[in-house]
């Protein structure tokens, strides 16, 4: 790989040289008229470039044939298109184990690096043919399902439904074709990307709605102050949030390939919020990078420019957020250390665009700015040891270190004081989830707009008063203290002192069919025990999943009508039952994928700045050499 960045370099310092002296190689005197390249002026001019670009002669004919070539095959290709309509893309394949030349076109040329095997192959095809037409058209080169292939394009994963011209696609694109999974195990464990995108579509809308007891998610800024949105706005938000959460977690597998898709997704639904929200928060900006680093990895040079673009504005972003010189971020958190990882990434990130674009001034001063940063950002290895030593994870060993400068036992005391403010924000969490689970059990207020308030419950038992009359008070009262306290004192027989009737759903009778009883027994034991799922299930397990009931002690169902007079409309009422059972069954199955998805996204306050850079101290030693340095 390094003899390919090595060429690289070369090709774009010549064609530079080129740009500048506006020689162009597919014209004469450097083709012949039967089209040959005309060798005894390419030596020449080779001769020349070498003695003014510092370069050796071979390695200057060798930039100039390749420059040649290619520019040649372009204009072959444009002439194609003009004719008959015809474009010519250039398919990169990228995880495709098993790619081979014999399975490729005669056209296509394999390079091989040391953990993918990545081929270059041509594909002609109709502008006006859409994105699943070319995934076909790959498939059948590659020999991989169209189901398993993603295809990206300057950023963008290329859609199935919409033709590739108004996807801005032109002949000549380049274009990344990415496997979903190189061997047949790996489809089943990753659930292939399509369906793992639908069930984190389907649970980051459950999660934004936060309509429910089970799972929600709220919305913070960098501050910690809950963002205020519309619900559509959120459910994008939540969206990205949960596509850049599972990228991150195939990027820590090393599924590089796989965790560019999620992100490219990602970036797509934060594309829905307003910029002003985007501009409260530093996602988006942590995002480009991963993009970026995305490309570095899998080598796809093809999506410099767009690098370079997104890193220019990850740049703007994390300066609005940090500080220039991370002074927001110190003022903050009392340290500047771990975020310090992240400005390291964009130097040498933004370094490595910069060797690609043929700014070798630039390339050299951001290497050695990261370099400095990155001895800065390395701890002992021993000290890490001795704090692993002391029961602490490896990551908070090196977060740690990093926010204390080295300093061991300051480490360990910012160690404890992140547990600590986790334990908290826990049990915070905890006795809100269980405040929440409270106030739809009491129920809501007589004029519907909220629910008892729990508190205000507490309040009044406090004070004396019976709890189930403490309830109706503020019922009848619309959670007005000032009037439930009068109701209390002035009108006590206006109020219900008896336990209040909880109505059944059909989520309670699910809840209860959940635990291995019959739907039928669940149900008659919820409207015996009025609702209470607590003691419809006591009393299931004490008499063995056997209901005794009284028919005129029953409670009747939410929403049943009364005795149907014939047998049409008993079929409707039963019908009616069955419809919303099974909607419930549904919307307990999205509950189940909120859960799943809660888990997956990490609560780690500074799980992202957990960066070992020892990638990074790889790829900088890597472009050093290439840059002479």
């Amino acid at each position: 790989m390094a003899d390919d960045l090595r060429d690289e370099f070369l090709r774009n310092a010549v064609r530079a040289y080129l740009r500048d002296k506006n020689v162009k190689l597919w014209m004469s005197p450097y083709v012949q008229e039967n089209g040959e390249t005309n060798v005894n002026v390419m030596e020449a001019l080779a001769l020349d470039y070498a003695t003014q670009l510092k370069l050796e002669k071979r390695d200057c004919l060798e930039a100039l044939l390749s420059l040649q070539d290619n520019a040649i095959k372009r204009m072959k290709e444009q002439e194609q298109f003009r004719a008959g309509g015809v474009a010519t893309l250039h398919i990169r394949f990228s995880g495709f184990g098993n790619l081979s030349n014999e399975s490729l076109p005669s056209t296509s040329k394999t390079v091989d690096d040391k953990t993918n095997s990545k081929s270059v192959a041509e594909v002609e095809i109709s502008l006006n043919a859409t994105g699943k037409e070319l995934e076909t058209a790959v498939s059948e080169i590659s020999g991989k399902p169209a189901d398993q292939i993603k295809l990206v394009f300057s950023g963008r994963v290329i859609k199935k439904d919409i033709c590739l011209k108004d996807q801005g696609l032109k002949s000549s694109s380049r274009i990344m074709a990415i496997a979903l999974s190189t061997e047949s195990h790996e489809v089943e464990e990753d659930l292939m990307y399509e369906k793992l995108c639908e069930k984190t579509r389907s649970a980051a809308s459950t999660l934004s709605k936060g309509s429910n007891e089970y799972a929600s998610l709220e919305l913070e800024n960098q501050v910690g102050n809950s963002l205020k949105l519309d619900p559509k706005e959120k459910e994008a938000l939540c969206l990205a949030l949960a596509l850049h959460e599972r990228g991150r977690s195939s990027l820590k597998r090393g599924h590089h390939s796989l965790a560019l898709l999620f992100f490219l997704e990602a970036d797509r639904e934060f594309g829905q919020c307003n910029s002003a929200l985007l501009k409260s928060v530093d996602n988006v900006a942590l995002l480009q990078l991963d993009i970026v680093w995305c490309y570095l990895c899998l080598r796809s040079m093809s999506h410099i420019p767009d690098a370079d673009h997104r890193l220019g504005m990850c740049e703007v972003s994390l300066e609005r957020s940090y500080g220039r010189n991370m002074e927001r971020v110190a003022a903050l958190k009392g340290t500047a250390g771990n975020e310090a990882a992240l400005l390291m990434r964009l130097h040498l990130l933004q370094a490595i665009v910069a060797f690609h674009l043929h700014k070798i001034d630039r390339a050299r001063e951001l290497i050695n700015k990261a370099e400095v940063e990155l001895k800065m950002l390395k701890v002992n290895t021993d000290d890490i040891t001795q704090i692993v030593a002391l029961g602490y994870t490896t990551s908070e060993a090196l977060l740690g270190l990093r926010a204390c400068q080295g300093n061991l036992e300051a480490a360990v005391s910012k160690i404890c004081e992140w547990q600590e403010e986790r334990k908290q924000a826990k049990e915070q969490n905890r006795k809100e989830r269980a405040k929440e689970k409270e106030r739809r059990k009491l129920g809501k207020t007589a004029d519907g707009s909220q629910y008892i308030e729990p508190d205000c419950v507490s309040t009044l038992c406090g004070m004396g008063y019976n709890r189930y009359l403490a309830i109706s008070a503020l019922k009848h009262s619309n959670n007005n203290m000032t009037q439930a306290v009068h109701l209390l004192q002035e009108q006590p027989h206006l109020l219900d002192a008896e336990k209040p009737s909880v109505p059944v759903t059909a989520e309670n009778i699910t809840q209860i069919a959940a635990m291995g009883f019959d739907i039928d027994i669940a149900r008659l034991a919820l409207r015996k025990h009025n609702g209470s799922i607590e003691d419809a299930v006591s009393d299931l397990v004490t008499n063995g999943g056997i209901i005794t009931v009284n028919p005129d002690k029953l409670l009747p169902e939410e929403d049943s009508n009364s005795s149907s007079s014939n047998s049409d409309s008993s079929a409707q009422t039963s019908t009616a039952n069955d419809n919303e059972f099974e909607s419930e069954r549904k919307r307990m199955k999205q509950m189940e994928a909120a859960y799943e998805l809660e888990n997956d996204i990490s609560t780690e306050q500074n799980d992202h700045l957990c960066i070992t850079l020892e990638e990074e101290e790889t790829f900088l030693q890597e472009y050093k050499t290439l840059l002479n340095l």
